[in-house]
Protein backbone atom coordinates (compact mmCIF):
# COMPACT_ATOMS: atom_id res chain seq x y z
CA UNK A 1 0.00 0.00 0.00
CA UNK A 2 2.41 2.18 1.03
CA UNK A 3 5.18 1.27 -1.58
CA UNK A 4 3.86 4.16 -4.21
CA UNK A 5 5.04 6.48 -1.81
CA UNK A 6 8.62 5.36 -1.72
CA UNK A 7 11.83 7.33 -3.08
CA UNK A 8 13.96 6.01 -5.90
CA UNK A 9 16.62 5.31 -3.34
CA UNK A 10 16.73 6.76 0.06
CA UNK A 11 13.78 6.12 3.25
CA UNK A 12 10.69 5.49 2.69
CA UNK A 13 8.32 8.77 2.47
CA UNK A 14 6.40 9.52 5.38
CA UNK A 15 8.29 7.03 6.77
CA UNK A 16 7.19 8.72 10.35
CA UNK A 17 3.69 8.73 9.60
CA UNK A 18 2.65 5.46 11.18
CA UNK A 19 4.03 6.62 14.61
CA UNK A 20 2.58 9.97 14.18
CA UNK A 21 -0.55 8.31 12.67
CA UNK A 22 -1.32 6.51 16.11
CA UNK A 23 -1.18 9.47 18.11
CA UNK A 24 -3.40 11.51 16.16
CA UNK A 25 -5.83 8.80 16.07
CA UNK A 26 -5.55 8.66 19.46
CA UNK A 27 -6.20 12.16 19.80
CA UNK A 28 -8.92 12.42 17.38
CA UNK A 29 -10.93 9.74 19.71
CA UNK A 30 -10.19 11.75 22.85
CA UNK A 31 -10.75 15.32 21.05
CA UNK A 32 -14.29 14.30 19.90
CA UNK A 33 -15.32 12.36 23.36
CA UNK A 34 -13.79 15.87 25.25
CA UNK A 35 -15.74 18.53 22.79
CA UNK A 36 -19.06 15.99 22.98
CA UNK A 37 -18.88 15.61 26.67
CA UNK A 38 -18.44 19.80 27.17
CA UNK A 39 -21.29 20.46 24.93
CA UNK A 40 -23.46 17.89 26.83
CA UNK A 41 -22.44 19.56 30.32
CA UNK A 42 -22.99 23.03 29.32
CA UNK A 43 -25.74 22.76 26.65
CA UNK A 44 -25.17 24.75 23.46
CA UNK A 45 -25.11 28.46 24.73
CA UNK A 46 -22.77 27.48 27.95
CA UNK A 47 -20.78 25.67 25.35
CA UNK A 48 -20.16 28.91 23.23
CA UNK A 49 -17.23 30.58 25.03
CA UNK A 50 -15.40 27.29 25.07
CA UNK A 51 -16.23 26.73 21.27
CA UNK A 52 -14.69 30.42 21.04
CA UNK A 53 -11.79 29.62 23.02
CA UNK A 54 -11.03 26.39 21.37
CA UNK A 55 -11.32 28.50 17.96
CA UNK A 56 -8.81 31.46 18.94
CA UNK A 57 -6.15 29.03 20.52
CA UNK A 58 -5.58 27.02 17.40
CA UNK A 59 -5.59 30.02 15.35
CA UNK A 60 -3.19 32.10 17.35
CA UNK A 61 -1.31 28.77 18.77
CA UNK A 62 -0.59 27.21 15.33
CA UNK A 63 -0.77 30.77 13.81
CA UNK A 64 2.40 31.50 15.53
CA UNK A 65 4.72 28.51 16.56
CA UNK A 66 3.65 25.97 13.96
CA UNK A 67 6.87 27.74 11.77
CA UNK A 68 8.73 28.00 14.86
CA UNK A 69 8.03 24.07 15.15
CA UNK A 70 9.66 23.98 11.33
CA UNK A 71 12.57 25.96 11.38
CA UNK A 72 13.49 24.43 14.98
CA UNK A 73 13.27 20.61 12.80
CA UNK A 74 14.63 21.82 10.11
CA UNK A 75 17.59 23.24 11.67
CA UNK A 76 18.30 20.15 14.61
CA UNK A 77 17.31 17.77 10.96
CA UNK A 78 20.91 19.11 9.93
CA UNK A 79 22.60 17.57 13.01
CA UNK A 80 20.48 15.00 13.82
CA UNK A 81 23.39 12.10 14.10
CA UNK A 82 25.14 13.88 16.77
CA UNK A 83 22.16 15.23 18.78
CA UNK A 84 22.67 18.67 17.98
CA UNK A 85 20.83 22.07 17.65
CA UNK A 86 21.36 23.70 21.20
CA UNK A 87 22.77 26.74 19.69
CA UNK A 88 19.30 27.02 17.30
CA UNK A 89 17.09 26.14 20.07
CA UNK A 90 17.98 28.70 22.09
CA UNK A 91 17.62 31.55 19.23
CA UNK A 92 14.19 29.47 18.60
CA UNK A 93 13.08 29.36 22.66
CA UNK A 94 13.67 33.36 22.46
CA UNK A 95 11.86 33.87 19.69
CA UNK A 96 8.80 32.06 20.42
CA UNK A 97 8.69 33.98 24.11
CA UNK A 98 8.76 37.13 21.73
CA UNK A 99 5.37 36.12 20.05
CA UNK A 100 4.15 35.02 23.42
CA UNK A 101 4.96 38.26 25.15
CA UNK A 102 3.65 40.19 22.12
CA UNK A 103 0.44 38.12 21.71
CA UNK A 104 -0.44 38.40 25.65
CA UNK A 105 0.28 42.26 25.71
CA UNK A 106 -2.70 42.60 22.56
CA UNK A 107 -4.87 40.60 24.76
CA UNK A 108 -3.78 42.59 27.44
CA UNK A 109 -5.03 45.89 25.62
CA UNK A 110 -7.54 44.49 24.27
CA UNK A 111 -8.88 42.80 27.39
CA UNK A 112 -12.29 44.72 27.60
CA UNK A 113 -13.45 43.66 24.22
CA UNK A 114 -12.35 40.67 23.86
CA UNK A 115 -14.07 39.43 27.17
CA UNK A 116 -17.56 41.14 26.22
CA UNK A 117 -17.46 39.84 22.20
CA UNK A 118 -15.30 37.34 22.07
CA UNK A 119 -15.87 35.19 25.27
CA UNK A 120 -19.65 36.19 25.99
CA UNK A 121 -18.23 38.11 29.01
CA UNK A 122 -16.63 35.03 30.98
CA UNK A 123 -13.39 36.56 32.09
CA UNK A 124 -12.01 33.31 33.17
CA UNK A 125 -11.90 32.06 29.62
CA UNK A 126 -9.11 35.07 28.98
CA UNK A 127 -6.90 33.80 31.85
CA UNK A 128 -7.04 30.26 29.94
CA UNK A 129 -6.42 31.60 26.59
CA UNK A 130 -3.26 33.90 28.01
CA UNK A 131 -1.98 30.05 29.80
CA UNK A 132 -2.49 28.02 27.21
CA UNK A 133 -0.96 30.55 24.53
CA UNK A 134 2.08 30.05 26.66
CA UNK A 135 1.35 26.03 26.55
CA UNK A 136 1.58 25.82 22.93
CA UNK A 137 4.68 28.11 22.46
CA UNK A 138 6.52 25.57 25.12
CA UNK A 139 4.59 22.47 23.02
CA UNK A 140 5.60 23.63 19.72
CA UNK A 141 9.02 24.14 20.78
CA UNK A 142 8.64 20.64 21.81
CA UNK A 143 7.57 18.84 18.99
CA UNK A 144 10.14 20.82 16.79
CA UNK A 145 12.92 19.23 18.92
CA UNK A 146 10.94 15.90 17.96
CA UNK A 147 10.71 15.74 14.23
CA UNK A 148 14.07 17.20 14.45
CA UNK A 149 15.82 14.62 15.81
CA UNK A 150 13.27 12.07 14.20
CA UNK A 151 11.56 10.74 17.42
CA UNK A 152 8.52 10.60 15.93
CA UNK A 153 6.87 7.65 18.41
CA UNK A 154 7.53 10.36 20.80
CA UNK A 155 6.26 13.06 18.73
CA UNK A 156 3.36 10.95 18.43
CA UNK A 157 2.66 10.26 22.31
CA UNK A 158 2.63 14.15 22.65
CA UNK A 159 -0.46 14.60 20.50
CA UNK A 160 -1.63 12.08 21.70
CA UNK A 161 -1.41 12.77 25.64
CA UNK A 162 -2.60 16.07 25.30
CA UNK A 163 -5.80 14.98 24.52
CA UNK A 164 -5.53 12.50 26.61
CA UNK A 165 -5.17 14.55 29.50
CA UNK A 166 -7.98 16.90 28.29
CA UNK A 167 -10.53 14.34 28.22
CA UNK A 168 -9.52 13.39 32.10
CA UNK A 169 -9.91 16.62 32.95
CA UNK A 170 -13.33 16.85 31.54
CA UNK A 171 -14.42 13.45 33.10
CA UNK A 172 -13.41 14.22 36.29
CA UNK A 173 -15.12 18.17 36.27
CA UNK A 174 -17.96 16.18 35.23
CA UNK A 175 -18.24 13.52 37.92
CA UNK A 176 -17.11 16.35 40.64
CA UNK A 177 -20.48 18.22 39.50
CA UNK A 178 -17.62 21.14 39.04
CA UNK A 179 -18.65 21.23 35.29
CA UNK A 180 -18.54 24.60 34.33
CA UNK A 181 -17.18 26.70 30.87
CA UNK A 182 -14.17 28.07 32.93
CA UNK A 183 -13.42 24.27 33.64
CA UNK A 184 -13.55 22.98 30.92
CA UNK A 185 -11.13 26.10 29.74
CA UNK A 186 -8.61 25.10 32.05
CA UNK A 187 -8.59 22.22 30.97
CA UNK A 188 -7.49 23.22 27.08
CA UNK A 189 -5.12 25.19 28.23
CA UNK A 190 -3.35 23.03 30.78
CA UNK A 191 -3.32 19.75 29.13
CA UNK A 192 0.02 20.55 26.94
CA UNK A 193 2.01 21.62 29.97
CA UNK A 194 1.01 17.80 31.81
CA UNK A 195 1.14 16.01 28.39
CA UNK A 196 4.85 17.85 27.64
CA UNK A 197 6.02 17.59 31.27
CA UNK A 198 4.86 13.43 31.19
CA UNK A 199 6.07 12.47 28.01
CA UNK A 200 9.49 14.28 28.11
CA UNK A 201 10.13 13.14 31.60
CA UNK A 202 10.51 16.97 33.10
CA UNK A 203 12.44 17.82 29.26
CA UNK A 204 14.90 15.27 29.80
CA UNK A 205 14.19 13.76 26.40
CA UNK A 206 14.53 17.13 24.87
CA UNK A 207 18.40 18.05 25.99
CA UNK A 208 20.12 18.59 23.23
CA UNK A 209 24.19 19.15 21.94
CA UNK A 210 24.90 22.70 21.52
CA UNK A 211 26.22 21.44 17.98
CA UNK A 212 26.93 23.76 15.24
CA UNK A 213 26.91 27.81 16.10
CA UNK A 214 23.39 28.92 14.35
CA UNK A 215 23.25 32.62 13.07
CA UNK A 216 19.56 34.62 13.88
CA UNK A 217 19.33 34.55 9.70
CA UNK A 218 19.49 30.76 10.27
CA UNK A 219 16.87 30.14 12.43
CA UNK A 220 14.42 32.76 10.89
CA UNK A 221 14.93 32.13 7.47
CA UNK A 222 11.59 32.29 5.86
CA UNK A 223 9.94 32.86 9.35
CA UNK A 224 8.21 35.94 8.38
CA UNK A 225 6.26 34.65 5.34
CA UNK A 226 5.62 31.08 7.20
CA UNK A 227 3.95 33.19 10.28
CA UNK A 228 2.16 34.72 7.87
CA UNK A 229 1.34 32.06 6.14
CA UNK A 230 0.26 29.87 9.16
CA UNK A 231 -1.82 32.49 10.71
CA UNK A 232 -3.64 33.09 7.44
CA UNK A 233 -4.37 29.20 7.62
CA UNK A 234 -5.19 28.72 10.84
CA UNK A 235 -7.70 31.76 10.39
CA UNK A 236 -9.29 30.28 7.71
CA UNK A 237 -10.29 26.87 9.30
CA UNK A 238 -10.59 28.39 12.55
CA UNK A 239 -12.49 31.80 12.37
CA UNK A 240 -16.14 30.29 11.71
CA UNK A 241 -16.99 30.17 15.31
CA UNK A 242 -15.44 33.24 16.38
CA UNK A 243 -17.54 35.01 13.35
CA UNK A 244 -20.20 33.58 14.59
CA UNK A 245 -19.95 34.65 17.90
CA UNK A 246 -19.45 38.16 16.73
CA UNK A 247 -22.04 38.22 13.88
CA UNK A 248 -25.14 37.36 16.24
CA UNK A 249 -27.25 38.86 18.14
CA UNK A 250 -28.52 38.84 21.03
CA UNK A 251 -30.63 36.75 20.88
CA UNK A 252 -28.45 33.67 18.70
CA UNK A 253 -25.81 34.02 21.90
CA UNK A 254 -25.92 29.71 21.40
CA UNK A 255 -24.94 29.27 17.56
CA UNK A 256 -21.24 29.67 17.93
CA UNK A 257 -21.17 26.59 20.19
CA UNK A 258 -23.41 24.76 17.92
CA UNK A 259 -21.77 25.58 14.78
CA UNK A 260 -18.46 24.39 16.47
CA UNK A 261 -20.59 20.70 17.02
CA UNK A 262 -20.74 20.74 13.18
CA UNK A 263 -17.32 21.88 12.53
CA UNK A 264 -15.65 19.14 14.62
CA UNK A 265 -17.40 16.63 13.00
CA UNK A 266 -17.03 17.97 9.07
CA UNK A 267 -13.47 18.06 10.29
CA UNK A 268 -12.45 15.10 10.31
CA UNK A 269 -10.18 14.57 7.23
CA UNK A 270 -8.16 17.27 8.35
CA UNK A 271 -7.47 16.24 12.16
CA UNK A 272 -6.69 12.55 10.28
CA UNK A 273 -4.22 14.25 7.79
CA UNK A 274 -1.94 15.95 10.80
CA UNK A 275 -0.29 12.39 10.70
CA UNK A 276 0.58 12.91 7.12
CA UNK A 277 1.68 16.84 7.36
CA UNK A 278 3.94 16.09 10.55
CA UNK A 279 6.40 14.05 8.01
CA UNK A 280 5.22 15.31 4.86
CA UNK A 281 7.21 18.19 4.34
CA UNK A 282 10.75 16.94 5.43
CA UNK A 283 10.28 14.08 2.90
CA UNK A 284 9.32 16.56 0.34
CA UNK A 285 12.04 18.87 0.83
CA UNK A 286 14.68 16.25 1.08
CA UNK A 287 12.97 15.29 -2.84
CA UNK A 288 13.66 19.28 -3.65
CA UNK A 289 17.49 19.00 -2.26
CA UNK A 290 18.48 16.44 -4.05
CA UNK A 291 16.78 17.43 -7.49
CA UNK A 292 14.30 14.59 -7.25
CA UNK A 293 11.86 17.18 -9.02
CA UNK A 294 9.92 14.63 -11.23
CA UNK A 295 9.18 12.54 -8.26
CA UNK A 296 8.20 15.06 -6.58
CA UNK A 297 5.73 16.11 -9.48
CA UNK A 298 4.46 12.87 -9.62
CA UNK A 299 3.48 12.82 -5.22
CA UNK A 300 2.01 15.74 -5.65
CA UNK A 301 -0.26 14.39 -8.31
CA UNK A 302 -1.19 11.57 -6.24
CA UNK A 303 -2.22 14.04 -3.45
CA UNK A 304 -4.07 16.00 -5.60
CA UNK A 305 -6.19 12.84 -6.82
CA UNK A 306 -6.86 11.48 -3.46
CA UNK A 307 -7.56 14.74 -1.88
CA UNK A 308 -10.41 15.25 -4.88
CA UNK A 309 -11.60 11.72 -4.24
CA UNK A 310 -12.04 12.71 -0.47
CA UNK A 311 -13.85 15.75 -1.02
CA UNK A 312 -16.10 14.33 -3.17
CA UNK A 313 -16.54 11.12 -0.71
CA UNK A 314 -16.41 12.91 2.41
CA UNK A 315 -19.08 15.52 1.12
CA UNK A 316 -21.81 12.87 0.21
CA UNK A 317 -21.22 11.27 3.50
CA UNK A 318 -21.69 14.04 5.25
CA UNK A 319 -25.18 15.32 3.51
CA UNK A 320 -26.43 11.90 4.37
CA UNK A 321 -24.81 11.59 7.88
CA UNK A 322 -23.33 14.08 9.35
CA UNK A 323 -26.45 15.80 11.35
CA UNK A 324 -27.02 12.12 13.06
CA UNK A 325 -23.07 11.82 13.68
CA UNK A 326 -23.41 15.52 15.52
CA UNK A 327 -26.75 14.50 17.65
CA UNK A 328 -24.72 11.31 18.69
CA UNK A 329 -21.60 13.23 20.08
CA UNK A 330 -23.02 16.72 21.19
CA UNK A 331 -26.65 16.11 21.87
CA UNK A 332 -29.84 16.81 19.87
CA UNK A 333 -29.87 20.65 20.94
CA UNK A 334 -26.54 20.75 18.21
CA UNK A 335 -28.27 19.21 15.16
CA UNK A 336 -27.02 21.46 11.75
CA UNK A 337 -28.96 20.66 8.83
CA UNK A 338 -27.56 18.73 6.08
CA UNK A 339 -27.11 20.97 3.78
CA UNK A 340 -24.68 22.81 6.34
CA UNK A 341 -22.60 19.44 7.02
CA UNK A 342 -22.40 19.01 3.37
CA UNK A 343 -20.92 22.57 3.37
CA UNK A 344 -18.43 22.08 5.93
CA UNK A 345 -17.26 18.82 5.10
CA UNK A 346 -16.76 19.65 1.27
CA UNK A 347 -14.67 23.03 2.15
CA UNK A 348 -12.64 20.80 4.54
CA UNK A 349 -11.72 18.96 1.70
CA UNK A 350 -10.56 21.47 -0.33
CA UNK A 351 -8.27 22.67 2.81
CA UNK A 352 -6.52 19.72 3.03
CA UNK A 353 -5.53 19.79 -0.53
CA UNK A 354 -4.35 23.34 0.49
CA UNK A 355 -2.35 22.36 3.18
CA UNK A 356 -0.84 19.36 0.94
CA UNK A 357 0.16 21.62 -1.62
CA UNK A 358 1.15 24.48 0.37
CA UNK A 359 3.89 21.67 2.44
CA UNK A 360 5.45 21.36 -1.09
CA UNK A 361 5.61 24.72 -1.59
CA UNK A 362 7.83 25.46 1.47
CA UNK A 363 9.43 22.78 0.94
CA UNK A 364 10.43 24.58 -2.65
CA UNK A 365 11.06 27.62 -0.67
CA UNK A 366 8.33 29.28 -2.57
CA UNK A 367 7.20 30.35 1.28
CA UNK A 368 5.77 33.70 -0.25
CA UNK A 369 3.69 31.84 -2.66
CA UNK A 370 2.59 29.53 0.45
CA UNK A 371 1.51 33.12 2.49
CA UNK A 372 0.11 34.36 -0.19
CA UNK A 373 -2.51 31.35 -1.14
CA UNK A 374 -3.55 31.14 2.43
CA UNK A 375 -3.91 35.23 2.62
CA UNK A 376 -6.25 35.17 -0.38
CA UNK A 377 -8.24 32.12 1.29
CA UNK A 378 -8.47 34.21 3.91
CA UNK A 379 -9.39 37.36 2.12
CA UNK A 380 -12.12 35.58 -0.12
CA UNK A 381 -13.79 33.71 3.50
CA UNK A 382 -14.49 37.65 4.51
CA UNK A 383 -15.56 38.49 1.20
CA UNK A 384 -17.38 35.46 0.80
CA UNK A 385 -19.08 35.93 4.16
CA UNK A 386 -20.13 39.16 3.49
CA UNK A 387 -22.21 38.28 0.32
CA UNK A 388 -24.88 35.64 2.00
CA UNK A 389 -27.09 37.38 5.14
CA UNK A 390 -27.51 34.12 7.12
CA UNK A 391 -25.71 33.49 10.30
CA UNK A 392 -24.18 30.28 9.21
CA UNK A 393 -24.45 30.07 6.05
CA UNK A 394 -22.45 33.35 5.18
CA UNK A 395 -19.67 31.81 7.21
CA UNK A 396 -20.21 28.52 5.92
CA UNK A 397 -19.81 29.51 2.19
CA UNK A 398 -16.85 31.84 3.19
CA UNK A 399 -15.37 28.86 4.31
CA UNK A 400 -16.09 26.66 1.10
CA UNK A 401 -14.65 29.92 -0.87
CA UNK A 402 -11.77 30.36 0.99
CA UNK A 403 -10.58 26.77 0.68
CA UNK A 404 -11.31 26.96 -3.11
CA UNK A 405 -9.15 29.71 -3.51
CA UNK A 406 -6.15 28.60 -1.26
CA UNK A 407 -6.32 25.76 -3.62
CA UNK A 408 -6.53 27.32 -6.46
CA UNK A 409 -3.67 29.53 -6.01
CA UNK A 410 -1.66 26.97 -4.95
CA UNK A 411 -2.76 24.49 -7.99
CA UNK A 412 -1.66 27.72 -10.47
CA UNK A 413 1.35 29.15 -8.76
CA UNK A 414 3.19 25.68 -7.76
CA UNK A 415 4.04 23.82 -11.35
CA UNK A 416 5.38 27.42 -12.16
CA UNK A 417 7.83 27.01 -8.89
CA UNK A 418 8.65 23.49 -9.81
CA UNK A 419 9.38 24.23 -12.86
CA UNK A 420 12.24 26.28 -11.91
CA UNK A 421 13.72 23.82 -10.00
CA UNK A 422 13.36 21.57 -13.14
CA UNK A 423 15.42 24.32 -14.91
CA UNK A 424 18.44 24.16 -12.52
CA UNK A 425 18.53 20.24 -11.93
CA UNK A 426 19.00 20.46 -15.84
CA UNK A 427 21.97 23.17 -15.92
CA UNK A 428 24.74 21.95 -16.75
CA UNK A 429 27.16 22.02 -14.25
CA UNK A 430 30.93 24.13 -14.88
CA UNK A 431 33.82 21.83 -13.99
CA UNK A 432 37.18 23.75 -13.63
CA UNK A 433 38.82 24.70 -16.58
CA UNK A 434 35.61 23.79 -18.87
CA UNK A 435 34.18 26.51 -21.18
CA UNK A 436 30.88 27.41 -20.93
CA UNK A 437 28.52 26.97 -23.77
CA UNK A 438 28.28 28.73 -26.40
Amino acid sequence: MMGGWRRRRGAPLLAGVGSVGSGVLVAGICTYLFLGLAGRVLGPAGFTPVSTLWALLFIVGPGLFLPVQQELGRVIGGQRAARGGGHALLKVALLAAGFAVTATALAVATHEWIVDEVFAGDTAMLWCFGLGLWAYALMFVARGILSGLGEFSDFGWLIAAESVVRLVAGVALTLTGAGSAAGFGAAIALSPLVALAVVTRMGRGLRLHAGDTAGWREVTRAMGWLVLGAFMAQSLANAGPLAVQLLADESELDRAGRFLSALVVARLALYLFQAVQATLLPDLAQMVARGQIAELKGALRRVTLVCTALIVVTTLGSFLLGSFAVRVVFGPGFAPSDTSMAVLTGATGFYVLAVALSGAAIAAAAHRLSASAWMVGFLVFAGGAALVDDLFLRVEVGYLLGSVAAAGVLLVGLPLRLRSHTSDAERPVSRPGAHPPA
